[in-house]
């Protein structure tokens, strides 16, 4: 029956969760949660992309890609910076973020980061993603604690809009991050970003977990 309807909607559940490494169940309600929202095209917004999120995380609660950190987890998942995620792409995401391996997660963020896909990620492609990461983390901390009590919160909204605070936080993820050039080139290779995920060096672990990633940046601004 399960093969009948597969094959009745055009969709090989089947194959597609053996590719992905999970049920076929699963499958199809990962399918079905994305083709929801996007039944003309083939890919997705970043706009219909946080309500298909957020729909998937009410079945499959999981901090990695929660409702604050949809936006993040758009870039993750957006493996060719088409500014748009298609299916494949959608499924793979959840599926790594969801029980990916590390260095599955760590490969994910890797892509996210090096913009124009050569293999290597410039400062300048770090930079840019830190300075999104921390605009998200300053606006997901203004957010939490909206409904606190105005003397915190007074204290927040001076907080966050300091400048030099929100460098301090850029400069020492990136510093943080850099780490992890073994070879001091300035730059860094997929080998040396995957060696650092695995020992644990450096930031870079930080970036295997878009949602927490996003909250413990989102600390920073809170005191």
């Amino acid at each position: 029956l399960k093969a009948e309807m597969g094959n009745k909607q055009g969709t090989d559940y089947d194959s597609m969760a053996k590719e992905h490494a999970i049920t076929p169940e699963q499958c199809e309600a990962l399918v079905t949660a994305f083709r929801e929202k996007n039944k003309k095209s083939k890919a997705i917004n970043l706009e219909k992309f946080k309500t298909v999120v957020a729909n998937v995380n009410k079945q499959y609660p999981n901090e990695a890609f929660s409702e604050p950190a949809a936006e993040l987890c758009f870039s993750y998942f957006d493996v060719d910076h088409s500014e748009t995620v298609d299916l494949d792409e959608f499924i793979a995401g959840i599926t790594i973020l969801s029980s990916g391996t590390v260095e599955q997660k760590a490969k994910l963020a890797f892509q996210a980061i090096d913009r124009n896909n050569d293999g290597f990620l410039t400062r300048r492609e770090v930079e840019e993603f830190v300075d999104r990461t921390v605009h998200m983390a300053k606006v997901l901390a203004r957010a939490e604690l909206a409904d606190t009590g105005a003397g915190r919160l007074t204290r927040l909204k001076k907080r966050v809009k300091n400048t030099a605070g929100a460098h301090d936080v850029r400069a020492e993820m990136v510093k943080e991050i850099f780490e992890c050039d073994s070879n001091g080139d300035g730059k860094i290779a997929l080998s040396e970003w995957l060696q650092a995920a695995s020992t644990g060096r450096s930031g870079v672990r930080e970036f295997l977990n878009p949602g927490g990633l996003l909250h413990e940046s989102a600390r920073d601004f809170e005191h």
